[in-house]
């Protein structure tokens, strides 16, 4: 007659206490991954809204103004700005409303870009004066610290390409 084989409750207990182990360590580790991909989620859709304000401005040849809702974290607007004052009136068409970041990101503009970004028929970024728009978006967690792991720079150069950096000295000039 066989013997009836199976697992004796110290085997069991040393199993489980290895799983539980293994969750414990990584679990942290894994959300970790979720909040950078959810921060370089955002970033992206940010950025992808500049090039669809600028590509737009150069293919309608006129302005179009991409403004705050409130606050850049509440979303933002891209509009055909017809009196170029990058402000949304009656009779400007909208062409996109993007919602709010996910909850615990910020986005803030330096005072270039603070309320608004303008492309011109060019794909040149301009202020209702006419000068140039360069400036920088940081985008933030809600982890607490303004570095390089946690934020990222959108920065928008003087051609009004945007180009996302981590670079920490462009975290720094804005803060979260």
């Amino acid at each position: 007659m066989q013997g009836i084989r199976g697992l004796t409750l110290m085997e069991l207990l040393v199993t489980v206490a290895l799983v539980a182990a293994l969750v414990t360590l990584g679990v942290p580790a894994f959300s970790g991954w979720i909040r950078h991909n959810a921060l370089v989620a955002e970033a992206n859709r940010f950025v992808s809204t500049l090039h669809l304000g600028r590509s737009e401005a150069i293919k309608r040849g006129r302005t179009l103004t991409i403004g705050r809702q409130g606050d850049w974290a509440n979303g933002w607007t891209v509009f055909v700005d017809l009196d170029e004052d990058g402000q949304r009136d009656s009779g400007e068409v909208v062409l996109r409303r993007a919602g709010p970041l996910r909850e615990g990101f910020t986005l803030v503009g330096n005072f270039h870009v603070a309320d608004s970004v303008s492309y011109r028929a060019t794909g040149q970024t301009r202020k209702p004066s006419g000068a140039f728009q360069m400036g920088t978006f940081t985008l933030c967690d809600d982890t607490g610290t303004a570095n390089a792991r946690h934020a990222r720079a959108i920065v928008i150069s003087s051609t009004g390409r945007p180009r996302v950096s981590r670079a920490q000295a462009d975290i720094d000039k804005n803060g979260c």
